[in-house]
């Protein structure tokens, strides 16, 4: 069954589930105290995805310390 607007069949689409590592959460908050302070303003991150090779186990989305 097409979309409206010819753009094939709809998609499904799975939530990745995060996967932080410990050295993330340590750089995060050295950044965040030292160097950010108070700015919220947003950071671009750098993560990988992998699928899962066995039914009904989510994706994971791996973020690691040199994410920054």
């Amino acid at each position: 069954m097409a979309r409206p607007g010819g753009q094939g069949p709809p998609r499904d689409f799975e939530a990745l589930i995060p996967a932080p590592d410990i050295g993330f959460w340590q750089e995060l908050s050295r950044r965040k105290l030292d160097v950010w302070r108070l700015d919220s303003s947003n950071v671009p991150l750098t993560a990988y995805f992998e699928a899962s090779q066995a039914a009904g186990v989510p994706a994971k989305c791996y973020f690691q310390k040199d994410a920054f």
